[in-house]
Formats: structure tokens, sequence, C-alpha cells
């Protein structure tokens, strides 16, 4: 009993260590306005990550490659966290099944020799996420409709170095299975030291997670085994 106890404690201490490291991002972040995001004044060494947030580009019924997305008047700007059902735009009626484009351009700081780090999660679909024109992740496959796509919700963090002052993200949705389809959850970015410790700290929690639950079962087997030999 004390062993599993103490093993208890050691795992919580370590989990309040991670949460007190990383405690969140700052506040006072900048977002985007009509599909671009200017990060040219954000320290990311002093303020980390940051969320990719608010307006960007949007094309529904449309899985468009980055080389397509040319006419920028057909595309409407959404915000960014949402979901499709939520969307309020003119003559156009978004639901909850469907696919679309996104599209963001960016302008970071020291964009020329700097590298830095992508995190996406899971949409609860499937989704292509494109930098520069290059695909740097897939979950599942997309698709025009049910029979052809596959969904899918793994985190993703992808690393990569842009080769001029600005770079653009695209990101391809598709979904026939959830009831929440569209871009549920942020894209965060940060330079590639911090979104990498980012996802050891995901790793971790997963790690602790799964630890406790064998902890408490592992109590529980011996409560029972102790009781029976009782009894």
């Amino acid at each position: 009993m004390k062993i599993i106890k103490g093993v208890s404690l050691i795992l919580f201490s370590f989990y309040l260590a991670a949460c007190a490291q990383f405690s969140g991002l700052p506040q006072e972040a900048p977002e985007a306005v009509e599909g671009v995001i200017d990060l040219r004044d954000w320290d990311f060494e002093n303020n980390g990550s940051v969320n990719l947030s608010g307006e960007w580009l949007f094309f529904w019924d449309e899985l468009l490659q980055p080389d397509q997305i040319t006419m920028l008047d057909q595309g409407h700007f959404v915000s960014v966290p949402g979901i499709w059902s939520d969307y309020d735009i003119e003559g156009i009626t978004t639901t909850a099944e469907g696919y679309a484009t996104y599209t963001l351009t960016l302008y970071p700081p020291d964009a020329y020799y700097q590298t830095y780090g992508l995190y996406i999660e899971g949409q609860g679909s499937a989704y292509e996420l494109w930098v520069d024109g290059h695909l740097l992740a897939q979950n599942g496959e997309v698709g025009t409709e049910q029979d052809t796509m596959t969904p899918g919700k793994t985190p993703s963090t992808v690393f990569f170095r842009p080769d001029a002052e600005k770079f653009e993200i695209v990101l391809l949705i598709s979904n026939f299975h959830h009831r929440k389809g569209g871009f549920r959850n942020n894209l965060s970015l940060g330079l590639a030291e911090n979104v990498h410790q980012k996802q050891m700290q995901n790793w971790f929690l997963e790690a602790f997670s799964v630890g406790v639950l064998f902890v408490m079962g592992l109590y529980h087997w011996f409560i029972y085994t102790f009781r029976a030999k009782n009894n």
C-alpha cells in the first residue's frame, strides 16, 4: 500500500511541475485580421508560442491546393477556431458535414534563419496541412463525400524554416462523421524548441493519465485480494 501511495505522490508531483512549467500563452497575442497575421513584433523567445486564431480566408465546398488559391474575392473571412454550422455567410449555407479550405498569410520575425514549429490538435475529421506549398501533415484522408474520406484525430507537430519574409498556411478539412465539423481547435506556432517542449508535455500528461489509471487499478486489486484473504 505504501509503495502505491508513494508512486501516486511522485506522479502527481511531476504533473504539477509540468503544469507550472507550461502555464499557458500570453493573453495579448496578435490575432489574424482578414487572412493575415503580423508576428514581426512578437517575441517568441520570451512570450512563447502563439495561437493562430482570428480571421482566416475560407472557401466552402472547395478542397484547394495552395497553387489554386488565386482569387481572394471568391473566399470569405471566418473566425478560427470555429465550427461550420456557426458561420453566418451571406449566400452560403454551411453545415456540420462537408469540406472546406482555410488559408492564412503570416509575417514572422527572423523569417530567414529561424526554425519554427506548428502544433495542430486533431480536428475529429480529416485534414491536410500545407506550408508554402509543401504538405507537412495529413490526418486521415480528405474527400468530397463520405465514401472518399477517412476521419482522423491524431495531433501533429511539424517543423519548417521559411525562405521569405512571409509564408502561407493552407488547411484542407473534410468531415462526414463528426457532429461538429470545422476548424475546431487552435493551430499553434512557435520556435522549434518550444513546440517540441509542448509536444513532450503532451506525451508526459498522457503517460501520467495512464499511470494514474494503472495505480488506481492496482490499488483496488490489492484491496480486493486483501479482503478476500481475510474472509
